[in-house]
């Protein structure tokens, strides 16, 4: 986690596990759409740590790793996750420069022959300029590769990212979509929430244990399903659609939500309080506004010939403007 409160590189040894699984799926889908492939050639671009990398490892052990990242920490730390082995490769790249894209595709050459699958999740909208990599994409499906993107719903998480240069929503990723030579297929990822029952000591859970599926059809929930967190981009392979799709279930510390709602409710209070507290205030603030501009206009014939009254006047303009900046510092602490 960054000090602005944004994990923009998934950790497997301290991220949340509902950011793991969030990860997690993303890969597990592309396992799952290319496991008719035998032992395919995975690039994932932008693989920080090799999280990504060593899920799709587990899925195809005979498969051949490549990965790239700019930052050098990040690849130490894949290539320190991932381990010494002749299978993966590791490159350090800028996504955005058109000339490091030839010395990738030179790399990929001894594996012309193998089905390759082209990975790129959570990059896009790091990206000052894009182009250079739908060109590679696109490239690379020409010539038989299968490619998956994804990008965040920002208007899901309902915050600026500081570190996101492109912000995407429903319709700024249909207009992404349109920027390839032939239309990606698209994919929503959406985050479950719900309640099972479970022997004491469970620390994981599998499909088969969940006490039930989606709520029963008696309780008429027939809205929308919900607003996906993430689009994800499908382009090359077959036009087919799974039998089923991947989901995690992860036990969480409910006490913490619950503490957090908690919290969020005592400080709505506060902040109610101090909206109240703070309108009085500026009601009296336009009392004397009032007063002050009834004073002036009462003042104002007699101000040339009278010095005295004139710099009475002056130093009580002097302590509104006092006021009023003392009542800007207060509404200005957080």
């Amino acid at each position: 986690m960054s000090k602005n409160g944004f994990e923009e590189r998934v950790d497997p040894t301290q991220s949340g596990v509902n950011l793991l699984a969030e990860h997690l799926v993303r890969y597990e889908f592309v396992s799952q759409m290319t496991a008719g492939s035998g032992s395919p050639v995975y690039v994932d671009l932008g693989c920080g740590n090799g999280f990504g990398l060593k899920i799709l490892q587990w899925r195809a052990p005979r498969s051949i790793l490549f990965g790239c990242d700019m930052s050098d920490e990040a690849l130490a730390g894949a290539q320190s996750y991932l381990g010494n082995s002749s299978a993966v490769r590791l490159l350090q790249m800028d996504l955005t420069r058109t000339e490091n894209y030839s010395v990738f595709e030179e790399a990929l050459k001894a594996h012309e022959a193998d089905p390759r699958v082209i990975v790129c999740f959570e990059i896009v909208e790091h990206l000052g300029d894009f182009k250079s990599l739908i060109t590679f994409v696109d490239e690379q499906v020409k010539h038989g590769a299968e490619a998956f993107l994804s990008v965040p719903n920002d208007a899901f998480w309902g915050v600026r990212n500081p570190f996101h240069k492109n912000m995407f929503g429903e319709q700024a990723v249909l207009e992404l979509m349109q920027l390839f030579d032939n239309i990606p297929r698209l994919y929503e990822q959406y985050p479950i929430q719900g309640a099972t029952i479970l022997p004491r000591g469970i620390d994981e859970i599998a499909e088969d244990q969940i006490a039930g599926k989606l709520l029963p059809e008696f309780l008429e929930r027939r809205q929308k399903v919900s607003v996906p967190s993430h689009f994800i981009l499908h382009l090359g392979g077959c036009a087919r659609e799974p039998d089923t799709f991947s989901a995690r279930f992860v036990l969480v510390d409910s006490s913490a939500e619950r503490q957090w709602v908690a919290q969020r409710e005592a400080d709505m209070l506060y902040y109610k309080k101090e909206a109240s507290r703070l309108g009085q205030k500026l009601e009296h603030l336009q009392q004397v506004v009032a007063a002050l501009y009834s004073e002036v206009s009462q003042r104002e014939p007699d101000m040339l010939s009278d010095g005295k009254k004139a710099a009475q006047l002056k130093g009580e303009w002097e302590r509104f403007q006092q006021t009023v900046a003392n009542l800007h510092a207060e509404v200005s602490q957080p």
